[in-house]
């Protein structure tokens, strides 16, 4: 990302999803676990509170595209987020 307004995001051609290794909680801001993606910090979380269960805490671009035609029922991954 290298702007906000407007909203600029660059990928690579073949990205890959980072997901963080413990779920999302507004009310737990200080836990890092939450927050940061990197797989370096990510070893480190003990208490771990997942909804899903993704190896490593990372897909592919395949993996991504298939959850999103699972999930919405079409091509989002071209139609929307690609260009």
């Amino acid at each position: 990302m290298t702007d906000w307004n407007p909203l600029t995001v660059w990928l690579y051609q073949e990205p890959y999803f980072r997901f963080p290794a413990c779920d999302y909680n507004p009310n737990n801001i200080a836990d890092r676990f939450i927050h940061l993606t990197n797989n370096s910090i990510a070893k480190y979380a003990e208490s771990v509170t997942v909804t899903h269960q993704i190896d490593g805490n990372m897909w592919c671009l395949d993996e991504m595209k298939n959850h999103l035609q699972e999930e919405f029922g079409w091509d989002v991954w071209e139609d929307k987020l690609k260009d």
